[in-house]
Parts: C-alpha cells; structure tokens; sequence
C-alpha cells in the first residue's frame, strides 16, 4: 500500500500536502511508522528536486548551467550538514532519526520549489 500510495503521489504530479503527512502520522502505531510516513514524503519531495533540477538544466542558458550544479552540490552538504547538527537535538535518543528526516524533508521542499521557480522563469532562459 505504502508504494501505491507512492506512485501515485509521483505519478500525479501534485505537491505533497503537509496534511497528508501529518495524516499519516496521526495514524501511525509507533515511531517506526511515523518514520516511515516522513521517509515517504522525503522520497516524493526528492523525486520532485530532481525532476525540477533537469528541466532547469534544460532549459537555463549554458554559463548557468555550471553554476547551478555548482550552487546545487554546495546545497546538498549544506542540507546535509544542517540536518546532521539539527538531529543532534536528540543524540541518541530515539527521536534522532525522525527529527533528521524532518528536517530533510523540509529542506528538500524548500530547494524542489526553488528550483522549479528557476526551471519555469524565463530570466535564465536566452
């Protein structure tokens, strides 16, 4: 169910609505399925960064090419870097891993929709 739910998610096409995850979490048994339901949603958020990076790529004229994959590497440590130091709230707690993917997920949420902003604009574009 967990895939379907998925793939129709990606298939769609539709941004991931907070109440769905928060849905999703209200209904889980214990921390494993709230993980679980927060993991998906990074999945489907990761899903959308990636396809919003290509068609920038695509479409952004080519001296900004190289700076957006420049600028995207330097995102993804920093990302990684910033949800490492904020899960460190709860160090070796069992809430370490839920609060790292949070973070993940809103990290990667507020990067997709940069970069599909970027995609979609017509100032990178000659």
């Amino acid at each position: 169910m967990r895939r379907v739910w998925l793939y129709l998610m990606i298939s769609v096409g539709v941004w991931a609505s907070d109440a769905s995850m928060q849905m999703c979490i209200d209904n889980a048994k214990d921390a494993s399925q709230m993980r679980e339901c927060i993991s998906d949603e990074y999945t489907y958020q990761d899903y959308l960064l990636n396809k919003y990076y290509k068609i920038a790529m695509k479409r952004i004229f080519k001296e900004a090419k190289e700076e957006l994959k420049k600028t995207q590497r330097a995102w993804i440590k920093y990302r990684d870097a910033k949800c490492d130091f904020e899960s460190y709230e709860s160090y070796g707690g069992t809430m370490m891993t839920t609060l790292y993917l949070d973070c993940m997920v809103e990290m990667t949420k507020q990067r997709a929709k940069e970069l599909r902003d970027i995609a979609y604009s017509d100032s990178y574009v000659r």
